[in-house]
């Protein structure tokens, strides 16, 4: 009868490509999220400067239009 013998320790490169790996992997999962917030947060802007101009229109604001709005509210948002 053999005896069980436990496997042979894996070289140092094998180890590290099993690092990278793993890594490679949590990042691509971090890239996904903060994509999907941008996206979310596009999103948001342009309903939000749908909703102000809308809100203009019904208030009859003659001084300042709905797109002059939305182009200050996306001045505001992009810094």
């Amino acid at each position: 009868e053999s005896e069980w013998q436990p496997p042979a320790p894996a070289s140092a490169s094998e180890i590290l490509e099993q690092l990278d790996e793993e890594v490679v992997e949590e990042d691509s999962v971090d890239d996904q999220q903060d994509t999907s917030l941008g996206i979310l947060l596009f999103l948001l802007s342009i309903v939000l400067a749908l909703l102000i101009g809308y809100w203009l229109k019904q208030r009859k604001v003659e001084w300042l239009h709905e797109t002059g709005a939305a182009l200050i509210f996306g001045c505001m948002f992009g810094f």
